[in-house]
């Protein structure tokens, strides 16, 4: 979810905190594979990389799982829908929306998020009332789907 956050651009990013020991010392170039694509995306973009121990990221998260990345950026929210986008042509396959009516589980939510982009789902959108949040638990459960596609939320979702 890190990497598909900064990618994405979707957010403001305030820092990258990575753990101590996971890629040297703090000014080293031995980060490799996710971790040091994280710090040259956060370096392009300015963003301020810190260097913490562990014990200080599993306070940052509540001691939820963090793989040796936390990012500190604004949250996602949802985006407000007033009717549906107008149907493919009919030559064409329909888009395919999921309707989720009061979905409180974050870790639920997230899973769904992470089914319908890899199965191309046109769009998701949620009820406005009894929904969970958009948030890290969310992003990390969709494994950085919730990055990439928008979800929306209706007041009613029967009407």
């Amino acid at each position: 979810p890190v990497l598909q956050a900064m990618k994405c651009g979707r957010r403001d990013v305030f820092t990258l905190y990575l753990q101590e020991g996971l890629t040297g010392r703090e000014g080293e170039r031995k980060e490799k594979g996710a971790l040091g694509e994280a710090v040259a995306l956060a370096e392009q973009a300015g963003v301020d990389v810190q260097y913490v121990s562990k014990h200080e990221l599993n306070l940052l998260t509540d001691n939820r799982p963090h793989q040796g990345m936390v990012l500190d950026a604004t949250p996602l929210e949802y985006e407000p829908m007033g009717s549906l986008p107008p149907a493919a042509s009919l030559t064409g396959t329909p888009p395919l929306w999921l309707a989720l009516d009061e979905v409180t589980d974050p870790q639920n939510l997230g899973a769904i998020l992470r089914c319908a982009w890899f199965l191309g789902a046109a769009g998701v959108m949620v009820s406005a009332k009894n929904s969970a949040p958009l948030s890290a638990t969310v992003s990390k459960a969709s494994a950085g789907a919730m990055e990439l596609m928008v979800v929306h939320s209706v007041k009613n979702l029967p009407k």
